[in-house]
């Protein structure tokens, strides 16, 4: 659309597409899976919570990476190495499990980091 290949210009022989929706997967429902976690375990601890939803959004990410493979298993090898997006790497659900759970570790210490930031108190005092 722009004229811009990111493959190209970062050196990549395979589109990394694939790779940026599992880091934006851990990202982005990290919050989500936070707060059902709050609602089912309201007790626990920020900390608890945050090792469960890394845990959960690992898991969900190793379910799909095992769907995935069940699906090529009924393919033929082209159709297969076409539908999975492996583009040759043999670690490739590996790789994309570690990105949803870096993503994850991201968020979720960002939000660790935001709700024990302590609040500054502000004088409106001009004594």
């Amino acid at each position: 659309m722009f004229g811009f290949d990111l493959n190209a210009a970062m050196g990549w022989s395979r589109n990394m597409f694939d790779r940026f929706v599992h880091l934006v997967f851990g990202l982005l429902l990290y919050p989500v899976f936070y707060r059902l976690f709050q609602v089912w375990l309201p007790q626990q601890q920020p900390f608890t919570i945050f090792l469960l939803v890394v845990q959960f959004v690992m898991a969900t990410s190793l379910i799909y990476e095992w769907i995935e493979w069940l699906i090529t298993i009924g393919l033929s090898p082209e159709q297969a190495e076409s539908y999975n997006g492996q583009q040759g790497d043999i670690w490739d659900a590996h790789k994309d499990i570690l990105l949803a759970t870096v993503g994850a570790i991201f968020t979720g210490g960002l939000m660790l980091l935001q709700k024990n930031k302590k609040p500054t108190a502000v004088s409106f005092n001009n004594q």
